[in-house]
């Protein structure tokens, strides 16, 4: 089997990465708000969530991306 690869193959396989490195990003930062201003594990959560929604966020405008390519012809064949 022979392995295609396009131009736009590293942006499609850093998207995992990108949801990942966004969550622990938000809770991080939830985390460090939580130290200073002594609220508990509410801006942990908080940050967890903004951080999970950004990295989703991602992954779907990743899909919309690659299945533009696709209707067009540039992208290959579609699943």
């Amino acid at each position: 089997m022979k392995l295609r690869l396009d131009k736009n193959s590293a942006r499609y396989t850093t998207v995992g990465l990108e949801l990942v490195i966004s969550i622990l990003v938000g809770g991080y930062l939830g985390q460090k708000g939580d130290e200073r201003f002594g609220t508990g594990p509410w801006l942990l959560l908080f940050g967890f969530v903004c951080g999970l929604y950004a990295g989703f966020r991602a992954i779907f405008r990743a899909g919309e991306h690659m299945r533009r390519e696709w209707k067009s012809g540039e992208g290959g064949d579609a699943p």
